[in-house]
């Protein structure tokens, strides 16, 4: 990985709020980048389309805050696969189900629709990758649940 990357990383996760990370430890930044490459490739084999997302956050730092709070908070690159679609192709969460048993496990279940009809289902057992349920749009639609985005938290 570059220094240039690594560089346009530590910018983007400052403007997120997140400028901690990297000054806490040099190698986290390069870790990150790691998972946020990883997380493209996810992107790419699960709906057949590369895209970098390193390139997508510097296009769109506003839109893909949300993807760098995941990111630090050590959700899985399947997830955060899931959560590029969401905000990158504004993939409606259609479907969530999460599972807990004290000490025993774990089982997180989202589906996505993609605006021109596609659905794309993600299974998690690592429980960190929870973290995503905080950051969607939760809302009432004519008295029914939906899940509308999935947004930044507040940094400051």
């Amino acid at each position: 990985m570059s220094d240039g990357r690594e560089a346009d990383l530590a910018r983007l996760l400052d403007g997120a709020g997140l400028g901690w990370l990297g000054r806490s430890d040099a190698r986290a930044v390069s870790g990150l980048l790691g998972e946020l490459d990883k997380a493209g490739a996810e992107y790419e084999s699960k709906f057949g389309t590369r895209v970098d997302l390193l390139a997508a956050c510097n296009a769109r730092p506003e839109d893909t805050r949300a993807l760098l709070q995941a990111l630090a908070a050590s959700v899985s690159p399947p997830l955060l696969a899931m959560v590029a679609r969401v905000l990158l192709r504004k993939a409606e969460v259609v479907e969530v189900r999460f599972d807990f048993v004290s000490q025993r496990s774990s089982h997180l279940h989202v589906v996505v629709a993609d605006p021109e009809g596609g659905r794309h289902e993600f299974d998690s057992d690592r429980l960190w990758d929870v973290e995503v349920l905080r950051h969607f749009g939760l809302m009432m639609v004519d008295g029914k649940p939906a899940i509308d985005g999935f947004y930044a938290a507040r940094t400051s």
